[in-house]
């Protein structure tokens, strides 16, 4: 009767967030009684498909990691048609029955025990035989539960016993999908850069779409100056479902197969945790996308800033080219398939590129100048850096300068623009050097160089928040930290940090936006994030496999080639590998997340009671007219 009168006078949607509040506190109350485990992973039967997320309890915050076992028949089943994003962790839960009113005595009055005396018989010896094995199987089940348990880091591969048990609460939103043909770069559109007029408006506003916190004059003629402007927050609240804008570029076998594909996400929902139950109202993740022609395969794609306005380099038969596409068309179209909710391929034919360039070899390095609108440069495998501006303020041509860029000994393998300084440009090469060039220099050579590794680099970062940090990453797993204070021209630097935990080349490296200290990288089928500010407590047994600064380790992608931070929802990174594409938030800290639940559970009930006095108002107000 307790249970009757608790829930008495309570609608369906009270009673379903009541017991969904019991349910978090009873799963915390029950992990903090619990010992905190040192480590840990576990060892069972079975292959596990999807993301295999890890939790193991570190320093000042929570680390992650998980491991993903790639689904090859789904990989080999792509399809140019809508389809459903892949969310591994949305447990479904059989909705409870709600016994209200008169229904709780009628169960209670019914309640009777039986009790009967049998003689044994062989039908009830064997009955109580399978009990008892039912009894030892649960306890083997208890035994085997109760193993000890490591961290999976990835490092060596599964043996045929053993199994990988993922904690899903690692993850704050996960989903993978993929298209016809894998992409080795992937970028980011932002749905309010798409109109040219409000786009030109914001542009010289802003440092960049990653940092709008400073502003900085663009005088040439007067010495730089920075001057501190109020804060307009970039972050939109993680507010979901969300929506994604991503641009991709395809490598298919044969060059009249390879494309551009302009691609929304959409309904990408939290991922639940176990004691959660999905809201029925709620959608399966979609995709839509539109396909744009590009002759050869796509080595690096990068948006202006967000915008519509798109550069490729493209490899064709060894031979390079640069090409600035607007997909303002292709946009408007993966809009229609949306609001259509189907990907039918259109056979209209339109135009999109704007401009192509021709080079003698290949190249890797593209980036736009997040300062000078329009500014865009190039890299290559002939160590020179090109230059590229627009003709006219619409950007419906290009030119690209004459005369390169020249210093680098080798392949030119990475650019970055300052986000301070709109003449200033970072390189990284293959002859294992880190150059900076003032492009107001007329001999057009290098200001400072220094060796940063001892093998090819890669891949670097420029730090939006601090600008005189920069991260890069080389063949041999690599990742350093500079401080471009600190440098010592022409002789040979020494970086903030140098850490060697990746056993592959490091194929990509990005900070996180708007924050000085955390760094996430890419190499071959991991996916680290790091917190620098981290270190480790002086009574804690420092794992020496496992860095304090290591936050959280994402796995399950087939050679990952590339990650990109989102410029607008907080920590969220997109990753794009030979057999797929993720999109995934992580849980830093899912006591704090449960909080922030309970929050939004509590102002959801708030809104449900104004919603229902509103409605009982006009009920009265309406009774009230028909008596007048």
């Amino acid at each position: 009767m307790e249970t009757k009168d608790k829930y008495k006078g309570l609608t369906k949607n009270q009673i379903k967030n009541l017991k969904k509040k019991e349910r978090k506190k009873a799963a915390k109350r029950k992990r903090d009684e619990e010992p905190e485990p040192e480590e840990v992973h576990d060892l069972n039967g079975e292959e596990i498909q999807g993301p295999q997320p890890f939790v193991r309890q570190g320093a000042k915050r929570t680390r992650k990691f998980e491991e993903e076992a790639v689904d090859e028949e789904t990989t080999s089943n792509r399809k140019d048609s809508a389809g459903d994003f892949e969310d591994q962790f949305e447990d479904e839960f059989e909705e409870e029955n709600v016994i209200e009113g008169e229904d709780w005595e009628d169960i209670d009055d019914k309640k009777k025990v039986i009790e009967v005396a049998e003689a044994p018989t062989d039908e009830n010896m064997q009955d109580d035989k399978d009990e008892e094995e039912k009894i030892d199987t649960s306890k083997q089940k208890k035994t085997q539960e109760n193993k000890p348990k490591e961290v999976f880091l990835g490092n060596e591969e599964l043996k045929k016993d053993e199994e990988l048990i993922f904690d899903n609460s690692a993850y704050e939103m996960l989903h993978r999908s993929n298209v016809q043909w894998p992409c080795l770069s992937v970028d980011i559109l932002c749905e309010d850069r798409f109109d040219k007029e409000k786009y030109s408006s914001w542009f010289p506003k802003y440092v960049n779409n990653l940092n709008p916190t400073l502003f900085e004059k663009k005088d040439e003629d007067m010495e730089d100056t920075k001057e501190e402007t109020k804060e307009t927050p970039i972050h939109l609240p993680t507010k979901y479902p969300l929506d994604c804008y991503v641009v991709a570029g395809s490598q298919a076998p044969s060059k009249k197969q390879n494309c551009i594909y302009v691609m929304k996400w959409t309904n990408l929902y939290k991922t639940l945790n176990e004691e959660e139950e999905e809201d029925d109202n709620e959608e399966d993740a979609m995709l839509y996308f539109e396909s744009v022609p590009h002759l050869g395969q796509v080595n690096r794609i990068r948006s202006m800033n967000g915008s519509n306005i798109v550069a490729c380099w493209g490899n064709l038969e060894g031979k390079g080219k640069v090409s600035i596409f607007n997909l303002e068309e292709a946009i408007q179209r993966v809009e229609k398939k949306h609001k259509n909710k189907s990907n039918t391929m259109s056979h209209k034919k339109y135009s999109t590129m704007i401009s192509s360039f021709n080079h003698s070899q290949e190249g890797y390095a593209l980036d736009w100048s997040p300062l000078r609108q329009g500014l865009l440069a190039s890299g290559g495998n002939d160590k020179n850096i090109f230059l590229y501006e627009p003709t006219d303020t619409d950007f419906c041509d290009f030119k690209m300068h004459d005369k390169p860029l020249k210093g680098h000994k080798a392949a030119v393998e990475d650019i970055q623009f300052s986000p301070r300084q709109e003449h200033v440009l970072a390189s990284c090469s293959v002859d294992k050097t880190v150059k900076l060039w003032d492009l107001r220099d007329n001999k057009w050579k290098p200001e400072i160089s220094w060796q940063a590794h001892d093998a090819d680099v890669n891949v670097i970062s420029w730090n939006s928040h601090c600008p005189f940090l920069i991260a890069s990453g080389s063949d041999d797993g690599f990742f350093k930290v500079w401080d471009l204070r600190k440098l010592q021209k022409d002789l040979k630097s020494e970086p903030l940090t140098s850490i060697k935990w990746h056993g592959q080349p490091i194929t990509s490296i990005q900070f996180q936006p708007r924050e000085e200290c955390v760094l996430s990288v890419a190499s071959d089928d991991k996916l680290t994030v790091w917190d620098f500010s981290v270190e480790a407590s002086k009574d804690e047994i420092v794992d020496t496999e496992i860095p304090p600064q290591l936050m959280f380790l994402h796995l399950g992608q087939k050679n990952m080639r590339e990650l990109r931070f989102h410029p607008y929802y907080d920590s969220v990174i997109i990753s794009t590998a030979e057999d797929s594409y993720n999109i995934f938030k992580p849980n830093f800290d899912p006591d704090q997340q449960e909080d922030d639940e309970e929050e939004d559970d509590g102002q959801e009930e708030i809104h449900q009671m104004n919603k229902e006095a509103q409605e009982l108002q006009k009920r009265l107000d309406d009774m009230t007219l028909e008596a007048h």
